[in-house]
Parts: structure tokens; sequence; C-alpha cells
């Protein structure tokens, strides 16, 4: 059986719950959210699982866990990970560069467009530029944050 909890005091609740099961819970690189107070509970359980289903950024929690952190930060409060931790590798929301190539040459952007890319780990971003380069019309560079600033 399935339930979805749509308020904040639905999901407080799960906390009282006390047979197995599944929370699914989406925030992305576990940097906020209600996650992070079924985390607070349950971390500290060997007998819990965390499954993550996504991408995970350097630097996040998310990204802490897998590399095996002892302890993650939250709330301002440490809190141990003896959670088993696993990776569903294959899933991601976001096009890989050969969708993000077709995206481009079915827009409608002019030739002289400039493309700034703004989001990705740098290698990946390098990458992406390459191929962009390469492969299609536009100028195409990785944005610094500086360049961000003055766009």
């Amino acid at each position: 059986m399935t339930t979805y909890t749509r308020s904040v005091e639905d999901s407080i609740a799960l906390s009282g719950l006390r047979y197995p099961r599944i929370i699914i819970a989406g925030s992305g690189m576990d940097t906020g959210g209600r996650i992070l107070h079924h985390f607070k509970r349950l971390l500290g359980n060997h007998r819990t699982t965390v499954l993550f289903a996504g991408y995970q950024a350097g630097g996040t929690r998310g990204e802490k866990m897998i590399d095996g952190v002892e302890a993650v930060k939250i709330h301002g409060e440490w809190i141990p990970v003896k959670a088993r931790v696993e990776v569903m590798h294959g899933l991601s929301g976001h096009g890989d560069y050969v969708d993000i190539q077709h995206w481009l040459e079915r827009s409608q952007l002019t030739k002289n467009t400039d493309i700034h890319m703004v989001h990705g780990e740098p290698e990946a971003l390098e990458a992406m530029r390459d191929h962009l380069r390469c492969t299609t019309p536009y100028t195409v560079d990785v944005a610094s944050y500086r360049s961000i600033l003055t766009l």
C-alpha cells in the first residue's frame, strides 16, 4: 500500500510508525526539505538503508554519504551515519550530451548565439563545451561565477 504525505504534519507523523517502511523523498542532493528530518531520526540506525536514485554533486550530503563519511551535519548537529548507503546507478533527471545537442539543433537559436553553461561538475562542463563547439554553430563557454554576475 502506498500512502502519500502531502503535508508537513503527515510527514512528521511517519516518525511514530514502528514497522518497516520505505520513505521516498525528493530533495535532489539532500540539501533541504523533509528528508533531513527523516535522516536525523534514521541515519544512526544500522537497519536503515538509504538508496540514492540520482546524481549527487560533489560536496553535498548525498555525495558525502556515498563516499562513506561517518557523520553528516544536519541543522547544525552532527548525525552519525550507521545506515547502509546504496546507489542505484543509471538514473538521472538530466539529458546527456546527445540529448542536449539534439535539443539545440531543434531550437530556434540563431547561429550567433552564445551559450554559457552554468550547472554541472567542472570536468563534465568542459567535455560538454568541447562537444558542443565541435557539433553546433554556437559559441559555447563554461561560465565562471564572475561572468554569471555580468550576464
